[in-house]
């Protein structure tokens, strides 16, 4: 039900009227909430659906690898094709119109999202269910969660890491454009700027970060190889500092390893959100599968929001 209205909102935010700078403004803003709002609604129960589809634990690392391999495989797509595409919009009339180049590369982008997330939805099936003495109660499954210490973990960990991948992405924007300062690059006869190459070959590097992350685990354990890899990627990340505009082959060197490193964390956190829905269960004889889930959004949120700034 959320998959299509999100796709249309986020045609809408990327749409700019022709108003006052202080109304786009508000526009912008307006836009930009309902389409995370409308993420929200379709990534909480996405999320969830890898805590019921398998109660095995092992099993459930695989598909967040599967999942995760799949989603920086759709990010690869999605920067590798937005110059292309946007230039392509741009100058379909005599006159160029980025506006419109935009727009209509998020048109093409929406309504490939919408297909694949009714896709998601209609081929998987629910094999774990709530116990069948289980009555709704929102007030209860809230007790249980602040009395639920794994989660807490898990919640900052999962909000650490965030924070540390929106900063590293967010910054290489400004790190590429005015420390870095390179050419752009061509490639088939298209031309990509150094930022999109550096962020493509990290969405590459987090796929075999994402499947290592099943047979590390399997030998070393969840939390061992969350710890090695999260230290690895924030001590591999203070090398930057000391790097120089002139050392592009090492900075590209840098960003594959820490890619990979990252690549190794996400499944397993999406794994181990499912693990403490079975111990919540476990302990308290409730399943909140959904509630705890949504915890994952709560993380992404805010760790965008504070990375962000």
């Amino acid at each position: 039900m959320g998959a299509i209205p999100f796709a249309l909102i986020g045609v809408l935010t990327f749409t700019t009227p022709d108003w006052s700078n202080e109304a786009k403004l508000v526009y912008a803003y307006c836009t930009y909430t309902l389409m995370m709002m409308a993420y929200t609604a379709v990534n909480v129960p996405y999320g969830a659906l890898l805590g019921v589809m398998s109660a095995n634990s092992d099993d459930r690392t695989q598909l967040a690898s599967y999942r995760m391999v799949l989603a920086f495989a759709g990010s690869i797509f999605a920067f590798v094709l937005i110059d292309p595409l946007t230039q392509f919009f741009t100058h379909l009339t005599e006159t160029p119109d980025p506006q419109t180049g935009w727009m209509l590369t998020m048109v093409v982008y929406g309504c490939i999202a919408a297909i694949l997330f009714y896709f998601t939805f209609a081929w998987t099936k629910e094999r774990i269910q709530p116990p069948a003495t289980q009555q709704s109660s929102l007030k209860k499954d809230f007790k249980n969660l602040a009395t639920n210490k794994p989660w807490f973990i898990l919640l900052g960990a999962a909000l650490a890491t965030l924070i540390f991948n929106s900063m590293r992405d967010g910054a290489s924007v400004y790190y590429f454009k005015y420390y870095i300062q390179s050419p752009e690059w061509s490639f088939l006869g298209l031309s990509f700027g150094i930022t999109t190459v550096y962020l493509v070959l990290g969405q590459a590097s987090n796929i075999i970060g994402v499947v290592l992350a099943q047979p590390i685990s399997k030998r070393l354990g969840k939390r061992n190889t969350f710890m090695y890899a999260m230290f690895s990627a924030a001590i591999l990340s203070c090398l930057f500092y000391f790097l120089d505009e002139g050392q592009l082959t090492l900075i590209l060197m840098l960003q594959v390893v820490i890619s990979a490193c990252a690549g190794i964390i996400f499944p397993l956190l999406w794994s181990m959100y499912a693990d403490i829905a079975d111990y919540s269960e476990y302990t308290t004889g409730r399943r909140t599968t959904g509630l705890i889930f949504s915890s994952s959004s709560f993380a992404q949120k805010m760790g965008w929001t504070l990375g962000g700034h």
